[in-house]
């Protein structure tokens, strides 16, 4: 059952709604008053331009299985869990330029919203998104 979840699992769309969100908590302080309206409003735009656009390209890698045993001596008992495990990669540079195409699609008005889109670029940059799933 997992498996079949997993195989149907939409990669693309599941990792812009996680992008979105991590922008969200990576900048939450400047999005509660922080900013000047029209910063907080750029900022805004910026992170609902992730949700607006799919990041295409992700592909299934590997996947595995892992079993875990715990032998408990005293109580004579032993205790198997599973995990499975999913890598999906996406070419580096596919990635760059549709993180770079969302972006352009909110323009820069001014310095102090350009130095936003630069740190906010900056991060996606960095980020790494995991997701495990256990049962």
């Amino acid at each position: 059952m997992l498996k079949s979840w997993v195989d149907n699992f939409n990669a693309q769309s599941q990792f812009s709604k996680e992008l979105s969100s991590y922008v969200q908590q990576k900048f939450g302080g400047e999005l509660n008053g922080n900013l000047e309206d029209e910063e907080e409003t750029y900022l805004h735009e910026l992170v609902s331009s992730f949700s607006r656009n799919e990041i295409n390209g992700f592909g299934k890698e590997l996947d595995y299985w892992v079993q875990t045993r715990k032998i408990d001596k005293l109580d004579k008992s032993v205790e198997d869990s599973y995990q499975y495990i999913v890598v999906y990669a996406i070419d580096e540079n596919l990635y760059k330029t549709q993180i770079k195409e969302a972006m352009e699609n909110v323009p820069v008005k001014n310095a102090k919203q350009d130095e936003l889109k630069q740190n906010v670029e900056r991060s996606i940059f960095e980020v790494q998104v995991w997701a495990e799933t256990q049962e």
